[in-house]
């Protein structure tokens, strides 16, 4: 009926805003520890250090973007390539053949489903940042808890040397870089993603909704981070466990929606005559 489908809008945007929500806890989480441990680790020379991790961080994400471009170009090339031979007559002696694109879906919706599929970016894309993120902030977790400052089981009379070691300023500087990518990757592939799944009328409707949830994920993980008795190590594996949630709500997102917002889903949603 066409009240159950414009309330499975609504619950379209409901996913996108607690998916939004979960990517921007994670971050705030995550930033709000970036720079007391890098100043731990460098040992409090944040004058001569945090610049040139800031600079390392834009490099950093740079590289990161280009070589996620380069996948998905090579992926959408693959794809195309298969396609286009799908597509391809074939001549032979017996007469003229046409393939048939096997494993395809009909459309139900008409043409225009289909190409809205074709230009919609792919919900693995989710699962592939958000599995790479959760290995390394992970294994973040796992190298910050042996630095003395951060493990309990440390005995206290270490020696300087010991805090000087060149890894811990290679890990601090690690761990600025990766909770600045994450915030630039993960959130460009949230906004790539929505503007490819909704229509015109439906972003400039739903936009002002995901933003007001999403807002409560930062607060939240801002207050997280805060929280006393707990040590920076589980924190930042408790991002990890935020990162997870996310993968599972765009992959509920995927079940229900498989396919992006057309015309029709307009008319549903926003033409109250077509309701009634």
């Amino acid at each position: 009926s066409f009240v159950l489908q414009k309330r499975l809008i609504n619950l379209r945007s409901v996913l996108l805003a607690l998916s939004l929500s979960l990517t921007l806890l994670v971050f705030w989480l995550l930033d709000s520890l970036k720079d007391p441990v890098f100043a731990t680790m460098v040992e409090g020379n944040l004058n001569k250090h945090q610049p040139l991790a800031k600079m390392a961080s834009v490099a950093g994400t740079l590289v990161l973007v280009i070589m996620m471009e380069v996948v998905s170009n090579g992926r959408k090339n693959e794809k195309d390539n298969v396609n286009g031979m799908a597509g391809d007559e074939i001549e032979s002696d017996g007469g003229k053949w046409t393939k048939m694109l096997i494993g395809r879906k009909p459309a139900e919706h008409g043409e225009e489903e289909d190409d809205n599929a074709d230009n919609k970016i792919p919900i693995s894309l989710f699962r592939f940042v958000g599995a790479a993120y959760i290995l390394i902030f992970g294994g973040l977790s796992f190298l910050i808890s042996l630095h003395p400052e951060f493990n309990d089981g440390a005995p206290d009379n270490l020696s300087d040397e010991s805090k000087r070691n060149s890894a811990w300023y290679a890990l601090g500087y690690l761990q600025y870089i990766m909770i600045e990518s994450y915030g630039s990757i993960a959130v460009a592939t949230f906004w790539s993603f929505a503007n490819s799944t909704l229509t015109l009328k439906a972003a400039k409707t739903f936009y002002g909704f995901i933003i007001a949830i999403a807002q409560v994920g930062a607060i939240g993980g801002s207050t997280i981070a805060t929280l006393p008795n707990v040590s920076i190590p589980s924190l930042f594996a408790s991002a990890c466990v935020g990162i997870l949630i996310q993968i599972g709500v765009m992959h509920v997102y995927s079940k229900y929606f498989p396919y992006a917002m057309s015309e029709d889903d307009d008319i549903i949603f926003f033409d109250d005559d077509t309701v009634r």
